[in-house]
């Protein structure tokens, strides 16, 4: 029959040196049996009626341990660790439902009230947020073009599916919440429809706001508003009510398009939008100034 002392360190190998006191217990050890393991310096407290067995307190194991002991769900840089997320580190960090304890040594607990099943998966035998929930744990912290590093990454490797994030911020996404807007602004980049620019004059400046480092507009974007006007603009960010128009020569050469045009850059304002036209030579003549415009107007609507 195996010694209680063997089936405590078999535990202890699958949770990376560490085992909870109930676990102990379990397995034949008693609280007195535990003392003498510690004054020997066999075992080592961790907190939270959790320790460790052998090796060094690791990160790792500093996080095994809260998982047992709170419980709770690794999370944020912690869990973009785990999922290999190219973000920067940060301390050993998890999430517990709300109200449950929320200290536990050198490891930053995060408490809330929306940590639903289908946010936590398993990495490593460890309960994780999921990519898209950890991405928007992240939003609280971090600017928005890391954001999109990371995001654009697990894309890429697939670790993230294009609807992902969409479903997460559906379900805790809420006005005031902190990383909402960001997780937004993503989420309506990805849902961009792969349309094909219309003119030279739209590639260039598309290129242009890609090197500059802004987010990607939508392209021949539908007004949401009904009129006779109603048709599509060159280029918009939704999520900040701005409408990037492109004045190209031919296009814009007759009085009637001139006319539809004005008429639609009010109905635009009027609605709460903000219109920004830029010609060919602003473009490709005067890219810093373009671009600096479109920054601006794009900060001052999502700081607003």
């Amino acid at each position: 029959m195996e010694s209680s002392e063997s089936q405590a360190r078999k535990i202890a190998q699958r949770q990376r040196g560490v085992i909870s006191r109930a676990q102990a217990l379990a397995c034949g050890l008693t609280d007195d049996i535990i003392r003498q393991r510690i004054a020997m310096g066999a075992w080592s407290r961790l907190g939270h009626g959790t320790y460790q067995l052998f090796g060094l307190p690791s990160k790792d194991a500093l996080l095994a341990a809260a998982v047992a002991a709170l419980p709770a769900v690794i999370s944020h840089e912690s869990a973009a660790d785990l999922h290999d997320l190219r973000c920067k580190k940060g301390p050993p960090t998890v999430t517990i439902p709300h109200r449950l304890s929320n200290r536990f040594g050198a490891v930053v607990v995060h408490e809330s009230t929306d940590l639903f099943l289908e946010h936590i998966t398993t990495v490593d035998g460890l309960p994780t947020t999921t990519v898209a929930r950890t991405i928007f744990d992240l939003a609280r912290d971090k600017s928005l073009s890391e954001l999109r590093r990371v995001t654009d990454d697990a894309l890429t490797r697939r670790k993230l599916g294009p609807e992902d994030l969409g479903l997460v911020l559906t379900r805790i996404g809420r006005r005031g919440r902190p990383g909402t807007a960001s997780i937004r602004m993503l989420v309506t980049e990805l849902s961009v429809q792969l349309v094909a620019p219309e003119s030279e004059l739209e590639r260039k400046a598309i290129a242009l706001l890609n090197q500059a480092g802004l987010p990607s507009p939508v392209l021949q974007f539908d007004l949401p508003w009904r009129t006779d006007t109603s048709g599509r603009v060159d280029l918009a960010y939704p999520i900040a009510r701005l409408i990037v128009e492109l004045d190209g020569r031919q296009w814009h050469s007759t009085a009637e398009s001139f006319q539809r045009d004005r008429r639609r850059d009010n109905l635009a304002q009027l609605d709460g939008w903000i219109v920004l036209r830029f010609t060919w030579e602003d473009v490709t003549r005067r890219p810093r100034e373009t671009v600096a415009q479109v920054r601006s107007a794009l900060h001052s609507r999502l700081t607003a």
